[in-house]
């Protein structure tokens, strides 16, 4: 719970080979964006540790989403991430309106 993660998944790493994600500015591509982070339920509504919503804050695209398997598959995916998700964030928050 330390790393809000399951049990089953946070284990050692002893076994050689090991591999890592250089994460420095010179060589890390991925350092102008934010992939992910943000949990969020379906209409982009942004979730605590706990599951529970905070009311008016919503992510959609690269925000609230993960890597792309082995690597970033490209501008289209975020697109579609931003497309989709945004348009349905949009709708849940026009719904709010009085």
């Amino acid at each position: 719970s330390q790393f809000h993660k399951r049990a089953e998944c946070v284990v050692p790493l002893v076994t050689p080979p090991f591999a890592l994600i250089d994460c420095t500015p010179e060589s890390f591509i991925y350092a102008c964006m934010t992939l992910g982070g943000l949990r969020t339920g379906v209409n982009g509504e942004v979730l605590t540790p706990d599951g529970t919503e905070i009311p008016g804050l919503y992510a959609v695209g690269r925000t609230a989403a993960l890597f792309c398997g082995r690597g970033y598959a490209g501008s289209g995916i975020s697109l579609a991430d931003g497309t989709y998700f945004g348009r349905r964030a949009g709708r849940a928050l026009a719904g709010m309106r009085s």
